[in-house]
């Protein structure tokens, strides 16, 4: 409520109390003026000039020009060395910025920098009102005129005195750990009034990632959004950093995000904004969501305070922080909880996560941070700059989040507009889930169908969900071994929901979800932009729903599958065959499809970017259950962690652990007692190191030794277990449900591309094996010789080729050339081929031969090794997942053939398990997989074997990428098609082909040699010939203008010496040449 002064609903006030301060939240509504107003904000970068930095100063130019058209009232760029040079008042376009030229290299003087920043800001702020933001990057030490720690304090000083409502930002930009992070901490300390929402430092460790840190500072200015207002306190006082006196003003920025403030004095009732009244609500209890985000700012200020002043300094911050933070932890008991999720609704699920939140996450969030904060020692730039960017992971991902490529996301609109579609939704839901319920009950007794027709006859929600209770319980459905629930109970979860209470997108997640499959993901930063960046390392087969999942992650719960292992942390979701209709509504809509699967994929909210990640999803999903079985040790580990973390103990002389000594009184009494046949043993299993004391034995570090991980297995598995393929079949009925399958669809124009042979490259819009995989598994028919041999190869090759072109990426090669280079390398290792089997050069003054004819007498011989690079074991890597898959898609084309095809199987899945069980039974083969790749390469013996692997393996490196393994007529590099691996002769061309890479290498060298001598070379060895001898140099073309540059000019030069040889070079010159030079 606004008080007459101030709008309804321009500001929303809220504050809750924490022992003598309080914490205040403000919100701007999308009417108040300041959201509408044009930010007044001048960027002012201050850039190192000096000797050091080389290049990168120009580098570092072109990332601040970027920046121009953000500033409303331009960029001003100020360039120091030995002294600083003003180059720029205030630019406006990226173009203007990029015309400037930078002075000449020197020296280091910082201060004289920021000084003539300064003065530009002091100027400007007679004479207008805007918001300054002053950029600092350096690589080094201050290293002439006055030091920064003497002069940035009056600077700063002086500045606020005489300006006491300027607004001024701080971003401070360290390359390399010679930069002084502490300067800069101390130029954010003196001279910031206004604290962004952004890292205390941008730090590269390095030159080369200079230009990445800065595209990240970039991203973050340029997402800030809204204009400065100042909201201010009648009787009490701000708090930028406990321990000072605050300030009744504070600077925020009025956005569509929430602002929180610390302040102490009186109950803060009322505050103004920009001088408006606005009435501040008083919250019954203690809100601590909203005071973890207060002391988390605190926290980011002192962490800049400590690195800019010293430990010292911190220490008042230190004590009331702690302070603070038992008053929480002490809220927290009065209400404490556990998550009992088991038949939870969907308002039960929010109430415990809200109880839980606080308590687990936050607190031990911040307790962590304060004793970090406590015992931080380090001096050296990189560490400082690490301590103050490590626990503000929330900064790059707020990043990440609004440069999103549907641009700006307001969550509160997003929130409301999932809202409106499920409630769009909930009309057809209803009725979709009554009429699977009742074709499902077909399968019941009479009497039973005709009691559900009745209790579904009306409108009631109430005896949906009781209907739903008593289907799951007749029918033995699958049930969320968390919620105890089925994917109809679920369901009708959306039939039924309302969202009062429900504040926030993830909150929805919590309130609505469907039953899916446990999975694993690992992720990469590209699966934004390619969602098939990612890899699905398991599907466990035990059901469980998003909706609890959501609510435990959030709640930082562990959910830990049935069968032990790993906690559960993302779910496959899947179109139900129990409940067709229903279940595809709610899989297709904007809360599942959208939010759910960017925070599977991305881990944020608003990183959709469309059905291709619901396709990658399930792609990557059928290849991994279509995998043997085998223990995990990461499910080992995290098994013994769950139970020994926090209660065993470890060796103090090898560090072996776990040692369970838990509840053990007396050591040395109970080391070796005889129990039976057993004896106790207290001793270290590995060295054998003991100590009756307890306190001299360690607490255990949570690091599992080789030693005490399972050391494989007797029986080895050769296919997927039945559980899985059910799983699988069910991915493929989802993906038949979501996507099209005839014969004039996308999926089954993949499929023919791979029965003509063609190529499936990235180029030709395979965007990954797995989708090839996926269209040949769940199209309606498929062409004739997909799965056949060649094919098949081809689909392997491929696999190989993109597990190789991600690897040599990873290594930090952007560039072809590069990437080529490393290649090479790579394959030279396992074919033991060194630079002295290359072709040589010729002499500098004799010609090379044409290359066809180098090649021709090149060496073409090899010898595998795998000491460096084991390429058999790559290869089986790469290829064997795949083969596992092809087998049983294999078979089930074949079984699809002989059953009516996938309409009929896609009937008995409705039905119910035991209508399809055949075809789970054929699909489960005892063929080892080695033999199998074996027959899928057509191979025979060992040493057949050893070349046709190592060929895979060569020719994924040297092929990688698209160019690379498409013809000429299709856009690529390639003269012919890639030829068999299988063939002997194709490793021998590939050796050939690395031989003769390093020949060219040789050549361009020659080439360099040739440019800076062969002109004078050849000077000198036709001035000395005789004419006769000058006339056969003059024969190696037949005209002059045929030969090199150098020796058509080193001949000329000669021929000036002697009428004789000039009439000779004449005779062969064009006519224009001759006639210019006719004596």
């Amino acid at each position: 409520m606004c008080k007459d002064t101030g709008e309804p609903g321009d500001v929303h006030a809220k504050y809750t109390a924490l022992g003598d301060a309080f914490v205040v939240s403000v919100r701007f509504g999308s009417e108040h003026p300041a959201r509408k107003r044009t930010p007044a904000t001048r960027f002012h970068f201050v850039l190192d000039n000096s000797g050091s930095m080389g290049r990168n100063s120009q580098a570092a130019k072109e990332c601040f020009a970027d920046l121009a058209a953000v500033a409303t009232l331009g960029v001003s760029l100020v360039s120091f060395e030995t002294t600083a040079q003003l180059l720029g008042e205030a630019f406006k376009t990226p173009q203007e910025m990029r015309d400037v030229r930078l002075p000449r290299q020197g020296g280091t003087n910082i201060t004289a920098g920021i000084q003539a920043s300064i003065d530009l800001i002091r100027k400007i702020a007679k004479q207008e009102d805007s918001h300054h933001l002053l950029v600092l990057l350096s690589d080094g030490m201050h290293g002439s005129g006055p030091p920064p720690s003497a002069v940035l304090p009056q600077m700063g000083a002086s500045l606020k005195k005489d300006f006491p409502k300027l607004r001024l930002s701080v971003v401070v930009v360290g390359v390399t750990r010679n930069s002084d992070t502490s300067m800069g901490m101390l130029l954010k300390e003196t001279l910031e009034t206004v604290p962004l929402d952004l890292q205390p430092i941008y730090f590269a460790d390095s030159p080369q990632q200079m230009t990445e840190t800065l595209q990240h500072m970039n991203l973050g200015l340029a997402s800030l959004q809204g204009s400065l207002v100042s909201v201010s306190l009648d009787h009490g006082r701000f708090i930028r950093l406990v321990g000072e006196d605050g300030d009744a003003t504070a600077e925020v920025l009025a956005n569509n995000h929430e602002q929180v403030l610390l302040c102490q004095g009186e109950a803060p009732k009322t505050l103004k904004v920009d001088g408006v009244a606005y009435d501040c609500q008083a919250l019954p209890s203690l809100d601590g969501d909203l005071v973890i985000k207060a002391l988390e700012k605190q926290f980011d200020a002192a962490r800049v305070r400590r690195v800019a002043a010293g430990t010292e300094s911190t220490r008042p911050a230190v004590k009331q922080l702690g302070e603070w933070i038992a008053i929480l932890e002490a809220a927290s008991e009065k209400t404490g909880t556990k998550l009992e999720l088991a038949k939870a609704s969907p308002k039960m699920r929010l109430a415990q996560h809200r109880a839980l939140k606080t308590a687990v996450s936050g607190f031990r969030s911040l307790r962590n941070q304060l004793a970090e904060l406590d015992a931080y020692a380090a001096n050296d730039s990189a560490s400082q700059a690490a301590f103050l960017t490590g626990a503000t992971r929330k900064y790059g991902a707020k990043a990440l989040r609004r440069a999103a490529a549907h641009g700006e996301v307001d969550p509160e609109e997003r929130r409301k507009e999932l809202i409106a579609e499920v409630q769009a939704l909930q009309p057809r839901l209803r009725s979709a889930l009554k009429a699977d319920l009742l074709e499902k009950a077909q399968l019941l007794p009479e009497e039973v169908q005709m009691k559900l027709r009745k209790d579904l006859a009306g409108s009631d929600d109430a005896a949906l969900q009781r209907a739903c209770e008593k289907m799951a319980a007749s029918m033995g459905c699958r049930k969320s071994y968390v919620s105890l629930q089925s994917n109809w109970e679920h369901l009708a979860e959306w039939v039924d929901f309302s969202p009062e209470g429900c504040n926030t997108e993830y909150e929805l997640l919590m309130c609505l979800g469907t039953v899916g499959y446990p999975m694993e993901v690992e992720r990469r930063d590209a699966t934004q932009m390619n969602p098939y960046a990612m890899n699905v390392t398991r599907i466990r087969a035990t059901p469980v729903d998003t909706a609890s999942v959501a609510t435990a992650l959030h709640s930082e719960q562990p959910v830990v599958p049935p069968e032990g292992g790993k906690a559960v942390e993302d779910v496959l979701i899947l179109v139900d065959p129990e409940a067709p209709t229903a279940s595809k509504l709610a899989v297709s809509s904007l809360l599942l499809r959208e939010t759910y699967t960017s925070v599977v994929l991305c881990r944020d909210l608003h990183m959709f970017t469309g059905n291709s990640m619901v396709m990658a999803l399930h792609a990557h999903a059928l290849l991994a259950t279509l995998q043997p079985p085998g223990q995990r040790t990461d499910d080992v580990v995290q098994h013994l962690r769950r139970q020994f973390l926090g209660r065993a103990y470890q060796c103090a002389g090898c560090g072996y652990g776990p040692i369970d000594h838990f509840a053990c009184g007396d050591l040395e009494a109970h080391h070796g007692e005889q129990i039976g046949s057993s004896e106790i043993n207290n001793s270290c299993p590995r060295c054998q190191w003991f100590s009756p004391d307890i306190g001299d034995w360690q607490p255990w570090d949570g690091k599992v030794p080789e030693e005490a991980l399972p050391q494989g297995s007797e029986v080895e598995a050769t296919c997927a277990t039945a559980a899985a393929l059910e799983v699988f079949l069910r991915i493929c009925y989802s993906a038949r449900k979501l996507w099209k399958t005839h014969d004039q669809s996308d999926l089954y124009q993949l499929c023919q591309k791979l029965a003509n042979w063609e190529s499936i490259t990235a180029a030709d819009d395979v965007d990954h094996p797995v989708k090839l995989l996926l269209a040949l598994a769940i199209v309606d028919d498929l062409p004739e010789a997909a799965l056949e041999q060649v094919p098949a190869l081809s689909l392997l090759n491929e696999q190989c080729a993109r597990r190789a072109h991600d690897e040599l990426k990873a290594m930090g090669h952007k560039e072809e050339p590069q990437i080529m280079n490393a290649a090479r390398k790579r394959v030279a290792t396992f074919l033991s081929i060194s630079s002295s089997s290359a072709p040589k050069t010729q002499e500098l003054m004799t010609p090379e031969p044409s290359r066809p004819c180098v090649r021709e007498e090149c060496c073409a011989e090899f010898t595998l090794s795998d000491e460096e690079f084991d390429y058999k074991k790559w290869v089986k890597d790469s290829a064997l997942p795949m083969v596992h898959a092809l087998r049983t898609i294999r078979t089930l084309r074949a079984l699809l053939q002989s059953r009516g095809g996938w309409k009929q199987l896609e009937k008995d899945m409705e039905k119910g398990p035991q209508a399809y069980i055949d075809v789970v039974q054929a699909l489960q083969t005892t063929k080892k997989p080695q033999l199998d790749l074996a027959k899928w390469l057509d191979v025979k013996g060992p040493y057949e074997a050893n070349r046709v692997l190592a060929t895979m393996a060569a020719q994924a490196f040297l092929h990688q990428s698209s160019k690379l393994r498409r013809t000429v007529d299709a856009g690529g590099a390639l003269a012919e098609p890639l030829p068999d691996v299988r063939d002997g002769e194709t490793l021998r061309n590939l050796a050939v082909d690395i031989r003769m890479a390093i020949y060219d290498e040789r050549v361009a060298r020659k080439n360099e040699e040739w440019a800076s001598k062969g002109r004078m070379l050849t000077l000198r060895l036709a001035a000395t010939a005789g004419v006769a001898e000058y006339e056969a140099m003059l024969g190696r073309a037949t005209h002059v203008h045929g030969l090199d540059k150098y020796t058509f000019w080193g001949l000329w030069d000669a021929s000036k010496r002697d009428k004789a040889k000039m009439s000779a070079f004449l005779r062969t010159a064009n006519h224009g040449f001759s006639y210019k030079h006719q004596p």
